[in-house]
């Protein structure tokens, strides 16, 4: 198989050309940031592809763990896009009931609607009153016994889980110690 077959291939000359064409549309996010590409991986793309292995999924990008820091073997790991949209610099977290999370983290977890937590956070309500504090009923959520129990171990308690969700409370305390048996 040629080179330019392999899709990291494709990664490890994207890689190059975000920190060195001066005309790639990234350039000013990696390169016009001093984000370079480690010796061992400048001039190699079998040493590339020996540190980083194949791709777990043809979906997976190359990512690096920390953004201030180059591309090197000790920097990288291959990531799906869920992973990569939680490392993105322009990220809002929430920490709360002992968790720091990602704003769409936090409404994945919670089954509401994450401009609901941005707005929130906008208006000047601490991260534990953001996620802890009930929307207004929404009948076009689901709220299924994953999503109550995620509710349930994130911290909230379950008046109101029964309120935000509609299910009530000895509904609620079944589905848990299931869960738990």
């Amino acid at each position: 198989m040629k080179k330019a077959e392999i899709k990291e291939y494709r990664v490890w000359q994207g890689m190059k050309a975000r920190c060195y064409n001066k005309n790639h549309n990234s350039y000013c996010n990696y390169g016009g940031k001093g984000i370079i590409v480690c010796d061992e991986w400048i001039n190699s793309f079998d040493t590339f592809l020996k540190d980083m292995g194949y791709k777990p999924d043809p979906s997976y990008t190359i990512e690096r763990i920390d953004n201030s820091k180059n591309y090197c073997k000790e920097n990288c790991k291959w990531a799906s896009k869920q992973e990569q949209n939680s490392n993105k610099g322009n990220n809002v977290f929430i920490t709360a009931k002992g968790l720091t999370l990602t704003v769409t983290e936090w409404s994945r977890r919670l089954g509401v609607n994450h401009m609901a937590l941005r707005n929130r956070l906008k208006n000047g309500w601490s991260h534990e009153d953001t996620i802890s504090i009930p929307l207004k009923k929404n009948p076009e959520l689901k709220y299924t016994k994953e999503v109550i129990i995620k509710l349930f171990e994130i911290g909230v308690n379950v008046e109101d889980i029964a309120y935000i969700s509609g299910v009530k409370s000895n509904t609620i305390y079944r589905i848990v110690r299931e869960k738990n048996n």
